[in-house]
């Protein structure tokens, strides 16, 4: 998943390794659920030394993104990890005032 211009790009099809595929989905993860309150507010994604990639202010595209995740999650039978981000995300709607 690349992000440009405020726009996610799905990298789901691309043609990349798998292991950074799945290095990428998971941090990304764990990013996010290891601060749910700060993951509301910020949506940091991706965060390595000084380097961090967030999602600003755009709710629809921090859902997309959040979506995006959980079809990964699915694909790989992760569904623990699965139900801990779909409780995140009803959070997340919740407190974005989406519906």
């Amino acid at each position: 998943m690349v992000i440009k211009n405020n726009n996610i790009i799905s990298i789901m099809n691309e043609d990349i390794p798998k292991a950074d595929l799945e290095f990428l989905m998971l941090e990304s993860l764990n990013t996010i659920l290891s601060n749910k309150n700060r993951a509301l507010r910020y949506f940091v994604i991706y965060e390595e030394g000084d380097t961090v990639v967030d999602i600003p202010t755009d709710c629809q595209q921090r859902i997309k993104y959040i979506d995006m995740l959980l079809s990964y999650l699915e694909k790989t039978e992760a569904y623990e990890k699965c139900q801990e981000l779909l409780l995140f995300k009803n959070l997340a709607l919740r407190h974005w005032g989406i519906k």
